[in-house]
């Protein structure tokens, strides 16, 4: 729903002032320094709409990262506006060029094709340095798969820190504990020593402890891999 709404209502309101553009002076939207900016903010949008597109097919698919922006993969946000960026310079190039060589000022004409031969090589030089930045980046990336996958499986509470104080009083929740795995995407299984209260996993690698009738001072909670049962974290709760 919210990424429904991030790409209409920036839409509505582009749309909203090219009308009154028009209704104020029609004439103003047959000027190229006027549709250039149309034109950009045209294409901003559709990459948005493409955005929320993805944003709401990964959320249905349960395969959003909550730790992520937008959900999405690592580095797809920093792709996106690394391309979009590179769109736009080459918009803005086309439109220079154009207006260069259809000027009705001779010297105008007579710079355009080396204005075109110095804007050919800095959108080729943008673009080996997009590639070689994402090339660094997969291979970075890679390399710490490869780490991890050796360091063999771990796990540890994220959040909150340990140990944690909490009242003693039947019901009391503490909510929000959050349990991180290498690799991720691991079954957690858990267990409570000190107290009768249940843990319920209530999101994905995330748990909430609940207070039970004979909670003692100090409560631990243990996670462990279900694959790996010797691999554990604790998580220690004490009363004020």
């Amino acid at each position: 729903m919210y990424a429904v709404l991030s790409f209409l209502l920036p839409t509505i309101a582009t749309a909203f002032a090219v009308g009154a553009i028009a209704v104020a002076n029609r004439s103003l939207l047959d000027r190229p320094e006027v549709q250039l900016p149309i034109v950009l903010i045209a294409t901003v949008l559709a990459v948005l709409g493409g955005l929320s597109f993805l944003v709401i097919v990964f959320s249905d698919l349960g395969l959003a990262t909550s730790d992520a922006p937008l959900g999405m993969p690592e580095g797809s946000v920093r792709a996106v506006i690394a391309i979009s960026l590179l769109f736009l310079f080459m918009i803005i190039s086309i439109f220079l060029y154009a207006n260069l060589a259809g000027s009705d000022n001779s010297a105008a004409r007579d710079a355009s094709p080396d204005v075109a031969k110095q804007l050919v090589t800095i959108v080729a030089t943008l673009a080996v340095s997009v590639a070689f930045y994402f090339g660094t980046s997969s291979v970075a990336a890679a390399a710490k798969a490869v780490a991890q996958a050796t360091a063999g499986p771990s796990i540890q509470v994220a959040s909150p820190s340990s140990p944690q104080t909490l009242d003693k009083a039947e019901g009391t929740k503490l909510e929000g504990i959050r349990v991180e795995s290498q690799p991720t995407g691991l079954a957690i299984d858990w267990r409570v020593e000190g107290d009768d209260g249940p843990v319920v996993q209530t999101a994905s690698n995330v748990f909430t402890y609940t207070r039970g009738k004979s909670a003692s001072n100090l409560v631990t909670l243990y996670f462990f891999l279900d694959s790996y049962p010797g691999v554990v974290t604790k998580l220690d709760i004490k009363a004020p």
